[in-house]
């Protein structure tokens, strides 16, 4: 009887044992991943869900394997479908060489429980352009309940299909693809349509573009082609307007030489620079030492007009003091010192005017200069030794006075009429050797400026022109004018006094013209002192009177006012 109750018992046991494992196998969990679609540049999700309940989870871990040629996974984009997930035992997404690793981690002494639905979402965009659809595979590597043991699932890999729909990323890639042998400027219009085409697809759509490098490599090709054509074109304009301006660009900067520059050729220079301004940027790049060697003669035709007026002044200076170039050290005499100062005073008044010309004056004027110079000195010594003391008041009056020479009316005031008085008066004080040396041209030189300064302010008031200076460098002659303009000057052909008094000279004031300052001076200091002593005196008289006035009103109740 013993053996019949246990053999029952058993069969119990087996048949409850069987019951239970079919219901477990039928019941067992499903893990998906649900499928999608989309065009190429779209972005999708795929959710990763359980159809039933899951109890005391403690951790879990999910693979997806896709083509990157086909979709791109949006990194951090995971979404937790679960309240009792917290995100922040998840690692979000994590994506390396086609795999997406989704990772929960959570408290093996606080399980959690997973209701039927979605657990997880992650992004995905579309890329693939000549696919129907693209496939990702899901993979439960891990599903831990409480003391970590395994959860069982009816099957750990799922696939799910995204399903491409095309869109208008298919003709940007077959306009692309349209582009051919890039040529410049034939390209200009497919490469422009391929490029407008791309930019208005939406930036998903742009990532689904699969040729993007071609477009570009092709664009970059078409910059060369269009870089070295402008830069030949630009290379030949710029020969061109140097072959158009040789002439101009051979001039020389300087004075003398082969095609040394004129004052004719400013027009010339002008033109090319005007043309210069003309040219595109990029040509006038090219011609940078071109247009500075232009500007260089441009600012050389002020050296051109320097050398002009120098030309002109020493054609003067020539006509003027030419005839002492045939005199030499042996043959001149003190006749000639009168000529001779003027003529040095006139040098030096050269080199002062045309000091920005050192080179030409000294190639085309230095020689003269020199030669009048030892002359002067050579007469200079001979007068001194002649007629000493004559020479000595010459010298004074000409340091004094010597400056007057070169004057003309339109340089005077009424405020130089004392210093006129004080120099002709200087003169008149003179001997007569020493008024030889000065010459009466230069006193009456100086009666002339003083009356044109005495009369300065009636003249303007009549409104008469007071520009009538006398050029007295210039009149060497005190007499016809309608002589003979073959004959030589005075100066030189006759040897009497009157005609050497004639001839021009430096003046400086003699030690009587300095006499007549100081007794100037010192007269009008004592008339300064009288009445500095009057004054004196009429201030001791009124305050005298002053005094007495006081005393006497104080009595009579008088106020002074």
């Amino acid at each position: 009887m013993k053996r019949i109750w246990a053999f029952l018992l058993t069969a119990v046991l087996l048949l409850s044992m069987t019951f239970s494992c079919t219901v477990s196998a039928a019941d067992l969990p499903q893990i998906t991943l649900s499928d999608a679609s989309g065009k190429p540049g779209d972005t999708v999700s795929l959710t990763i869900s359980t159809d039933k309940t899951l109890n005391n989870i403690v951790g879990m871990r999910f693979k997806l394997a896709y083509d990157t040629s086909q979709l791109k996974f949006e990194n951090k984009s995971a979404k937790i479908l679960q309240s009792s997930i917290d995100p922040g035992l998840t690692n979000k997404g994590i994506s390396k060489n086609g795999m997406v690793y989704f990772t929960y981690t959570g408290d093996i002494t606080s399980p959690v429980k997973v209701v039927s639905g979605g657990i997880v979402s992650l992004d995905f965009t579309v890329i693939a352009s000549d696919s129907e659809y693209c496939e990702v595979t899901l993979t439960v590597e891990e599903l831990y309940a409480d003391r970590l043991e395994n959860v069982e699932i009816a099957d750990k890999t799922h696939t799910a299909r995204i399903t491409v729909s095309q869109s208008t990323v298919g003709a940007v890639i077959a306009a692309i693809d349209g582009i051919g042998t890039v040529t410049y400027p034939d390209s200009y219009d497919v490469l422009t349509a391929a490029r407008s085409a791309y930019n208005s697809l939406t930036r998903s759509e742009k990532l689904a573009v699969t040729n993007l490098d071609k477009l570009i490599a092709a664009e970059q090709e078409y910059l060369r082609q269009k870089t070295a054509a402008e830069t030949a074109e630009n290379a030949a304009a710029a020969d061109r307007w140097r072959n158009g301006n040789a002439a101009v660009l051979s001039k020389q900067a300087a004075y003398s030489g082969e095609n040394a520059l004129t004052l004719n050729d400013r027009e010339a220079v002008t033109a090319a620079i005007n043309s210069y301004n003309s040219q595109a940027p990029a040509v006038r790049a090219l011609l940078n030492n071109e247009i500075n060697y232009l500007n260089k003669l441009k600012k050389y035709f002020a050296v051109l007009e320097s050398i002009a007026q120098a030309q002109e002044t020493i054609k003067s200076f020539d006509d003027n003091y030419g005839l002492f170039y045939g005199f030499t050290a042996d043959t001149v005499s003190s006749d000639e010192l009168t000529g001779l100062g003027y003529a040095v005073e006139m040098i030096n008044n050269i080199y002062a005017t045309f000091s920005d010309i050192p080179d030409w004056l000294k190639e085309n004027f230095e020689s003269k200069a020199n030669l009048i110079k030892s002359l002067y000195e050579k007469a200079r010594q001979i007068s001194m030794y002649e007629n000493s003391d004559a020479t000595k008041a010459y010298n004074s009056y000409m340091d004094s006075y010597g400056s007057w020479i070169a004057k003309t009316d339109s340089q005077v005031t009424r405020d130089d009429i004392l210093d006129l008085s004080l120099a002709i008066q200087a003169y008149e004080l003179l001997s007569d050797d020493a008024k030889k040396l000065v010459g009466e041209e230069l006193y009456k030189h100086l009666q002339s400026l003083k009356e044109y300064a005495e009369n300065i302010e009636e003249d303007t008031e009549e409104g008469e022109d007071t520009d009538s200076g006398i050029d007295y460098i210039g009149q060497l002659e005190d007499g016809d004018t309608d002589s003979d303009p073959d004959e030589e000057p005075d100066l030189i052909q006759s040897d009497t006094a009157a005609q050497k008094d004639a001839a021009r000279t430096l003046v400086r004031v003699s030690t009587k013209g300095i006499s007549v300052i100081v007794w100037v001076l010192l007269i009008s200091f004592g008339f300064l002192l009288i009445l500095l002593a009057a004054m004196f005196v009429s201030q001791y008289f009124l305050n005298k009177r002053l005094k007495n006035f006081r005393e006497g009103g104080a009595s009579d109740g008088e106020v002074l006012a």
